[in-house]
């Protein structure tokens, strides 16, 4: 189950805080969308992992293991 207040590392940055930061990165994101803005609906969150995907893939790096990563990271912090 997901914590709010956990902090599973030294950061001192909980939970609530790291989905705070994802919250306003996603703002950014839709606010540069072609399309009007929606409410933070999941869809737009997907369409902003599947773009971060495609930036890591244009540096040389592979995008699967990143989520990979990613996903290792959020299962232990939750």
């Amino acid at each position: 189950m997901w914590d709010a207040t956990k902090d599973i590392d030294e950061s001192g940055i909980t939970n609530l805080e790291r989905a705070n930061r994802a919250k306003q990165a996603l703002d950014i994101y839709q606010s540069e969308k072609i399309e009007e803005p929606t409410l933070a609906e999941p869809i737009d969150a997907v369409d902003l992992i599947a773009d971060l995907m495609h930036y890591i893939a244009s540096v040389g790096q592979d995008p699967y293991r990143a989520l990979e990563t990613a996903t290792g990271h959020f299962d232990t912090e939750r």
